[in-house]
């Protein structure tokens, strides 16, 4: 799947990711796009950010992946 110019995948296959994509700064749009969210959606989940002024929020993929984990529930299987 062909991606807009300057982005990349978050990602690698499998969900792992490199400790170079950790370290990238994001837009709130990039961010949006590798949850599948709407933009706006991720002040509503709290979704941790740097507030670098007026309308200007950058994430921290690597604070994104940590929070991703945090929100995984352990599975219940049934008795």
């Amino acid at each position: 799947m062909a991606q807009a110019r300057g982005q990349q995948s978050a990602a690698q296959p499998g969900g792992q990711q490199s400790a170079d994509q950790l370290s990238r700064v994001l837009t709130k749009e990039q961010v949006a796009g590798w949850l599948q969210v709407r933009p706006r959606q991720l002040d509503v989940l709290r979704v941790p950010c740097l507030n670098l002024g007026h309308k200007t929020k950058r994430f921290l993929a690597a604070d994104v992946q940590a929070w991703l984990e945090a929100q995984r529930r352990p599975v219940r299987r049934a008795a």
